[in-house]
């Protein structure tokens, strides 16, 4: 038996009933960032005060990875689907293998960068701006 190939034409039809089944699974995995987040302040906030605010210096960085990651994600996903009617199949496939070896060289920079000296000295001098800050000195011991 062949291959059954299923493809949808996104242009015609109604916007609003192809829209949500578009984005629920967006919806679902942002939910899931956040009970992740919510589930992390409430454990780390046993701890005490200042290692929960010592956490919330770490957020800017968080984001910009984020950002990063995203960023790539979709703009790979518009490169290939804008790709799919023109270009051939192993191009494609090349170019997400691309973007697949770019997003792990950028994970593999920011490990190999917390793993060195640079990312110790990064945290120590964000512990002792956060210390001054609020004005605590177990924020300190954290570096």
């Amino acid at each position: 038996m062949g291959k059954k190939k299923y493809s949808k034409d996104l242009t015609k039809g109604r916007i609003a009933p192809l829209l949500a089944k578009l984005t629920w699974p967006m919806i679902f995995g942002m939910a899931g960032m956040v009970i992740f987040n919510m589930v992390d302040t409430f454990w780390v906030g046993r701890l005490g005060v200042s290692e929960l605010a010592a956490i919330g210096f770490t957020f800017p960085v968080i984001m910009m990875i984020s950002s990063i990651a995203m960023g790539l994600g979709i703009g790979t996903g518009s490169l290939i689907s804008r790709m799919i009617v023109k270009e051939p199949k192993q191009l494609i496939q090349q170019y997400g293998v691309d973007a697949i070896n770019l997003s792990v060289l950028i994970i593999n920079s920011n490990v190999k960068h917390e793993l060195t000296d640079g990312g110790y000295a990064a945290r120590r001098a964000q512990c002792e701006v956060a210390s001054e800050i609020l004005n605590v000195d177990s924020l300190r011991d954290l570096s």
